[in-house]
């Protein structure tokens, strides 16, 4: 009995140290996994901030609701632009100045939430606009760079953009009486990289450790960490900014904090992911493997980029130059989509009809990261694995979700807070596009080509970055539609969601194409 219990003893000592080895296996392997973490985290908690900024400093700055009925009555009666914070932060409200000095005004519209929200769009659009030349002339010199210089500097240097760009929506703050056009110095992060030179060299650093094999999963994660932690991070933006204390709205003055404490926290963030690549990530492109020195002429070499787009573009024997050429335009077109609708402020734009606060709507954003993760965690893979679809047959999947999400979201009636989390589940099936543009590449290439055409994915991003522009531009139009110039708020439903269903065109182009493409696989049996 005693050895028997001896033996058992062991056996559960013995799984022990496998657990504990496997752990320190997996804690081995872990590189630049943490620095994704919080450089995502940072930025989405910052990005999150200034969609809420934008229309905020330009109502109190450039308008006056003394100037406005009802509120033109008040003029004379104690009542003064200091009053204009409460205005300003619930443009979206049904009563304005319903607690201000027993007011007894009340409107079903504010009247500022046209004119304000046509200026923020436009000053956003212009700021969107002014980051495609400088995140262009970057990523080709920082990607060319970075056979030369290392992965490790290239990681570093777009944070330092990331200061300036917290820096310069606190100072916006501070000093109110700045025109809100200086919101479009934002732009200026851009030159020292940002979030398109950042991805590339998360990419080649993770291809740099890596295996074929092993390489996919790998890559997979960081874009996991991607999802869980942007949406993580607009969840906190909207703790910071609508919380009743130091960090937010002390309720003394109509003092507010709230941009400062997103600002400074997301700085914060970033400088521990500065030193955690200086100190804990190793550099792969060591002495050996740099082959030539980094000078001004190969610095701004356009080789890389025309040997990509030649070998996407060159007419091939096989007949696969077309659905190479639609699944790389499909990628480009997903991410156009995902930055018009999701990462400009369009769509804090357009709780002017869901009547959201501000922390409901960063909820909102929160959770639907979440469960796009879930779903391609749980969904997807049950999809691959169990029921063997094909990746082409996915990306439709995944695009119909897209457009029945979206389509939830223009149909719920004016000021319903619960019909748009019922989208929810569409999301789930969401998550997998990106992916399998790059799967199918991988399957119709071959492998000598494929790192040509895959490095393409890298330098279209900054093309990408007309999304947020566009759709603001968009929204910003269906204000002035002459059809709703003269209607109630949530009668102009219609209009002010022109910029989704544009998203909804961009979709069911993408549609197309994967069905185009499932019917080519299916063709060539591949």
């Amino acid at each position: 009995t005693k050895l028997i219990l001896l033996d058992s003893l062991l056996q559960e000592i013995q799984r022990s140290m496998n657990v504990i080895g496997n752990l320190l296996s997996a804690w081995r392997s872990v590189t630049v996994e943490p620095f994704a973490i919080l450089y995502y985290f940072s930025i989405n908690l910052g990005t999150t901030a200034t969609g809420i900024l934008y229309p905020t400093k330009v109502c109190l700055h450039d308008f006056n609701y003394l100037e406005y009925e009802p509120y033109t009555a008040l003029a004379g009666e104690g009542y003064n632009k200091s009053h204009q914070m409460e205005i300003c932060f619930n443009l979206e409200e049904n009563q304005i100045l319903r607690d201000l000095q027993n007011c007894n005004i009340s409107t079903e519209v504010n009247p500022l939430i046209d004119e304000v929200q046509a200026r923020a769009s436009l000053i956003s659009s212009i700021a969107l606009i002014a980051q495609i030349l400088p995140a262009t002339l970057a990523t080709v010199i920082l990607v060319n760079a970075s056979d030369k210089v290392g992965r490790k500097p290239l990681l570093i240097l777009p944070i330092f953009g990331y200061f300036v760009y917290n820096l310069s929506f606190m100072l916006n703050w501070y000093l109110d009486s700045v025109s809100s056009w200086w919101l479009v110095a934002e732009f200026v992060h851009e030159f020292l990289g940002g979030r398109h030179v950042i991805t590339i060299i998360l990419i080649l650093y993770i291809s740099d450790i890596t295996d074929p094999e092993n390489r996919t999963v790998r890559l997979n994660f960081i874009g996991l960490i991607e999802l869980t932690a942007s949406a993580a991070g607009a969840g906190l933006a909207g703790v910071i900014l609508t919380s009743e204390n130091i960090l937010g709205n002390p309720g003394r003055d109509y003092i507010y904090n709230g941009f400062y404490s997103a600002y400074g926290i997301a700085t914060c963030l970033q400088i521990l992911s500065v030193l955690y690549v200086i100190f804990f990530v190793k550099e792969t492109m060591t002495a050996d493997r740099i082959k030539e020195q980094l000078t001004l002429r190969n610095t701004f070499s356009m080789t890389k980029i025309t040997g990509s787009i030649s070998a996407v573009l060159r007419k091939r024997e096989d007949g696969t130059r077309l659905p190479i050429i639609a699944a790389v335009v499909t990628y480009i077109l997903v991410a156009i989509n995902y930055g018009g609708v999701y990462l400009s402020g369009s769509l804090y734009l357009y709780l002017q009809k869901l009547g959201w606060e501000i922390d409901e709507y960063t909820t909102y954003l929160s959770v639907t990261g979440m469960v796009i993760m879930i779903g391609c965690l749980t969904v997807v893979i049950f999809m691959i694995s169990c029921l063997k679809l094909h990746d082409m047959t996915l990306g439709v999947i995944g695009e119909l979700s897209a457009i029945f999400s979206t389509l939830v979201l223009i149909l719920t009636p004016f000021g319903n807070k619960i019909v748009p989390w019922l989208g929810m589940l569409f999301n789930l099936f969401t998550g997998v596009v990106g992916t399998v543009c790059k799967s199918t590449l991988s399957k119709i290439l071959p492998a000598s080509e494929l790192p040509s055409v895959m490095s393409i994915y890298g330098m279209v991003l900054p093309i990408t970055a007309i999304g947020p522009p566009v759709y603001n531009l968009v929204y910003k139009a269906s204000l002035d539609f002459p059809a709703c110039s003269h209607v109630k708020k949530g009668e102009k439903d219609w209009c002010t969601t022109s910029f989704l269903w544009l998203g909804i065109g961009i979709l069911a182009i993408n549609t197309v194409s994967f069905t185009y493409l499932r019917w080519f696989c299916k063709k060539r049996n591949i």
